[in-house]
């Protein structure tokens, strides 16, 4: 059975619609990634602006108890670092950039000039202390 020209077979056809099918699985693919990529953006924006929302806050309360520890003649210096958390499995399994902001917590070093000692407060702990220091000046 001879077709007439401009008829497709079966398998012409098959071959078509599999590659349409293909065609549209590929963009699905490519749609889904972006969804993906847009949303790992999103949570590395919002950890970042937490994260600099806490040292907005904490970077002034640092200089302001390195200046009474200076008037008051201490040999203390007090310094942010950030340090990841690692109390938590979220934490430990932190692999992509967004998952490691959200462990990052802000931390304050406290040195000892003269004995050379320092110790990791966290932003809670250092916001006790200073109460404490501030109510001493």
């Amino acid at each position: 059975a001879k077709l007439a020209s401009g008829e497709m077979t079966a398998e012409q056809k098959d071959m078509l619609m599999s590659a349409a099918d293909k065609k549209v699985q590929e963009d699905e693919k490519k749609l889904k990634e972006e969804k993906e990529k847009i949303v790992r953006e999103k949570k590395i924006m919002m950890s970042r602006k937490k994260l600099e929302q806490n040292l907005d806050r904490l970077i002034p309360k640092v200089k302001e108890a390195n200046q009474v520890a200076q008037e008051m003649g201490k040999p203390i210096t007090f310094e942010v670092k950030l340090q990841q958390r690692s109390d938590t499995i979220r934490s430990i399994l932190a692999t992509d950039q967004a998952d490691r902001l959200a462990v990052m917590d802000p931390v304050v070093i406290v040195k000892n000039k003269e004995s050379g000692a320092s110790w990791t407060w966290t932003k809670d702990k250092f916001d006790q202390r200073r109460f404490l220091i501030l109510e001493m000046f």
